[in-house]
This record gives C-alpha cells, structure tokens and sequence, in this order.
C-alpha cells in the first residue's frame, strides 16, 4: 500500500505545508488543529534519502508501524504468554486502520506507538512501582501529546487505568 496508494489529501497537505520546508516550519507553525507535529519533524529528516517523495513521506508511519507491533507483542508476552501475545499481534497487524496508519503519512502511527508504550509503562508500575518505569511512562506521554493534541484521550485512558490499578494497590 505504501508504494500503490495514491497521495491522500493529508499527506499532500503535510508534505507542502511541513516535509518540504524547513525543521523549523515543522516545529513552529501550527496553522491548523490537525497538524502531527512530531510526525512532521521526521518526514523533514526521511525526505533528504534519495526516494519516492511519497514513499519518503511515508516511511517514517511504516517503521513506526513494525515497531508497534513488536512493542504490543512484547507488552503482551510479558504479562501474558508466547501463544496470547502471537495471536494478539496477529489480530492487531492485520486490522484495516492499523494497516492504514502503517502506510498513512500522518501521525496516528505515532499515536499507536505512544499508547502501547505508556500502557506498557503502566503495568510495570502496577507490578513494581519503580521510578524508571515512571521515567518510561512520561516519555510515553509526552512524544504522544507532542505528536498531536488528541493523544489527549489516551492518556487520559492509560492515568485512569493507572489511578484505579494503584488505588485498589494502596486501598487493600
């Protein structure tokens, strides 16, 4: 799909108003509320290799994508097992909008793989509440909401998950 889909008009849009102007411009200017900020940071850095302005734009959702799905299967095999965690990735890879965003040149990849990471985080701090795991978990959050402002509903999501897991922790 990343080399046969035409160019929606998000991707246009990204690439004439962020990929092909400066950092800066990918930094700085935010003239609508759709804008994937962080996503627009790395299409300025994939756009200097020597490809496809399209496949350029688009590798970074790609390899983000792959990347999510080994953090899911990796999230899944340590709280879970081997057989859950390779039927669970199975499912999720072939899912239409997580082969959608895997190819989509916006930042919704980057919002999958900021969300799995938090969630990550977050059960490690339910099983050993360690501050390197806190460190993870904000790191998590913060490329997520800096990637785009509606990363706002997952991490609202994964610190509900978290308050109720440590409540019922410190309650009983």
């Amino acid at each position: 799909y990343a080399v046969c889909m035409p160019m929606s008009y998000d991707e246009g849009w990204t690439y004439l108003n962020f990929s092909s102007k400066s950092f800066l411009a990918s930094v700085a200017y935010y003239p609508a509320p759709n804008n994937h900020i962080l996503y627009s940071i790395l299409t300025n850095i994939s756009v200097i290799f020597p490809v496809d302005v399209l496949l350029a734009i688009r590798l970074p959702s790609m390899l983000i994508n792959i990347l999510s799905v080994f953090l899911a299967y990796t999230f899944i095999k340590e709280f879970f097992n081997k057989q859950i965690a390779l039927i669970a990735t199975s499912i999720f890879s072939i899912c239409f909008m997580t082969i959608y965003y895997g190819y989509m040149a916006r930042g919704y990849s980057l919002v999958v793989l900021c969300f799995i990471a938090a969630m990550h985080a977050a059960y490690k701090i339910t099983v050993a509440n360690r501050k390197i795991y806190w460190l993870y978990f904000s790191i998590a959050n913060v490329i997520g909401l800096y990637t785009m402002p509606s990363f706002l509903y997952p991490f609202v999501t994964v610190n509900l998950f978290l308050l109720i897991r440590l409540g019922r922790i410190i309650f009983n």
